[in-house]
């Protein structure tokens, strides 16, 4: 298939935006389980694609290069999400550690 530019003027973003929202929106939402984010995740989708549309070529078909795009989202969002679990926990811990080193203290006290 021929390379074209994803996006030459506003009427082409319009066309992007109301034919493949909801597809891309339901997509996100099976994978993440969170319709709020996943509508965000294809909002920020949409809003990278206008920064970059003057250089964004697509070398297949487009909703190929949406989907792409979503999934590479979509990856970024989990592992947000782990990094943000990951340090909940050590928080977690580190506020049990605090928290027995001032039971030891006050026992030492009494």
């Amino acid at each position: 298939m021929k390379s074209k530019l994803l996006i030459k003027d506003i009427s082409d973003f319009e066309m992007l935006v109301n034919t493949h929202t909801d597809k891309l929106t339901q997509t996100a939402f099976l994978k993440i389980g969170n319709l709020q984010d996943a509508e965000d995740l294809v909002q920020d989708l949409f809003i990278n694609l206008w920064i970059k549309r003057e250089s964004i070529v697509v070398h297949g078909p487009v909703y190929n290069y949406l989907y792409v795009s979503l999934r590479n989202k979509i990856m970024n969002y989990f592992a947000k999400a782990k990094l943000r679990q990951d340090v909940k926990n050590k928080l977690a811990v580190s506020l049990e550690v605090v928290d027995l080193s001032l039971v030891n203290l006050l026992i030492e006290k009494i």
